[in-house]
C-alpha cells in the first residue's frame, strides 16, 4: 500500500502533526514522523508503526544532531522511494505582553518556528527538489494580523511566511511548490498550556499593583474567551485533513486560509485601517480604558 513515495511529517508527537502523519499514511505514503524524542519514538506503537508505514524518529528540529539522524534515516530506508513532501508542524505559542516576554522564552520560540523550521527544510530540500516534491508549511492568521498578547509569535510566524515568500520563487527552477496553511484557533494541548499561562501570567501581573491592571485585564479576557469558545475551534483532523489535501494535490495555492475564525480575522485585516483594527482589538482585550498613573 506504501508506494506513493516518503513524507516528513515535523511535530508529531500530538495533535495536528500526530493526525497527519496518521492520514497519510492511510493515505499510502510511507511517513517519517518527528516527535520530540526517543522516548516518544518508542512508544508509538500501532499497526501502521509495524508495518513501518509510520517510522517515528526524534526530531527536535533546533537540534542539528537529529536532523543529521533523520537524512541518515531516510538513506538507510531501503525502499527506493522518492521523498514526495515535507509538512512542517512544528511550533510554538505563548501569550504574553511584550513588556514581559521573557528574552530566553522569546529565542526559543524564534529556535523552533524560525529557525528550526528552516533548518528542517534545508536538510531536506536536495531530496525535495530530486522529485520535484512539495513543501508545505503551517503558519497562522497571526502571521497576517498580529494581535495583543501574540506579538511574539505573530513575529515568528510573519517571519517564517516571508521566508516562505522567497523560497517560493527560488525554487520555481526545479518544479518544487510550496503552500501554507494559516489556520485559526485549534482544539490541542497548547490550548490547555495556553490557558495555565494565561492565569499565572495575570497573577505576576496583579502582584505588580494598579500600574498593570490594564494587562491583569487583557490576560483575563484571553483566558475567558478561550474558555467561553474553545468548542468552536477547528479540530486537529480538519487541519491535519487540508495538510493531507495539499500532500496528494497535483496543484496548490500558495496561502489556505482554514477555520471560520481566521477568514473573519483576515478580512477585517483587509478592510480596516490599522487604526480601527487597534481599536477593535484593545475592544476586545479589555486595553481601551486609560491607564492609571
Amino acid at each position: 500500500m506504501s508506494d506513493r513515495g516518503v513524507v516528513v511529517v515535523s511535530g508529531a508527537s500530538r495533535g495536528v502533526g500526530r493526525v497527519a502523519a496518521e492520514m497519510l499514511a492511510d493515505s499510502g505514503y510511507v511517513v517519517f514522523a518527528g516527535v520530540l524524542d526517543e522516548v516518544e519514538a518508542a512508544a508509538w506503537r500501532d499497526a501502521r508503526v509495524a508495518e513501518r508505514r509510520i517510522v517515528p524518529i526524534p526530531l527536535n528540529i533546533t537540534r542539528q544532531e537529529h536532523l543529521e539522524a533523520l537524512s541518515a534515516a531516510l538513506d538507510a530506508d531501503g525502499r527506493g522511494l522518492p521523498l514526495c513532501a515535507l509538512v512542517n508542524v512544528a511550533g510554538l505559542a505563548q501569550f504574553d505582553v511584550i513588556e514581559h516576554v521573557d528574552p530566553q522564552v522569546m529565542r526559543r520560540i524564534f529556535d523552533v518556528n524560525v529557525f528550526g523550521a528552516l533548518a528542517l527544510t534545508q536538510t531536506l530540500l536536495p531530496r525535495i527538489k530530486q522529485s520535484r516534491g512539495r513543501l508545505v508549511f503551517v503558519t497562522s492568521m497571526a502571521a497576517r494580523a498580529s494581535a495583543p498578547l501574540l506579538g511574539v509569535y505573530s513575529a515568528t510566524k510573519a517571519a517564517m511566511e516571508s521566508l516562505i515568500d522567497a523560497l517560493r520563487v527560488e525554487l520555481r527552477p526545479w518544479g518544487v511548490s510550496i503552500a501554507m496553511v494559516e489556520p485559526g484557533g485549534i482544539r490541542t494541548r497548547m490550548t490547555d498550556e495556553a490557558l495555565v499561562h494565561l492565569r499565572e501570567a495575570s497573577v505576576r501581573s496583579a502582584a505588580e499593583g494598579a500600574g498593570s491592571a490594564p494587562y491583569v485585564a487583557a490576560y483575563d479576557s484571553i483566558a475567558n474567551a478561550i474558555v467561553t469558545s474553545v468548542d468552536k475551534y477547528l479540530a486537529p483532523e480538519a487541519v491535519a485533513a487540508t495538510l493531507v489535501r495539499l500532500v496528494k494535490a497535483p496543484r496548490v495555492k500558495t496561502r489556505y486560509l482554514v477555520g471560520f475564525d481566521a477568514k473573519v480575522v483576515i478580512m477585517l485585516r483587509r478592510l480596516l485601517s490599522d487604526r480601527l483594527l487597534d481599536a477593535l482589538f484593545a475592544w476586545q482585550f479589555k486595553l481601551a480604558k486609560r491607564a492609571g498613573a
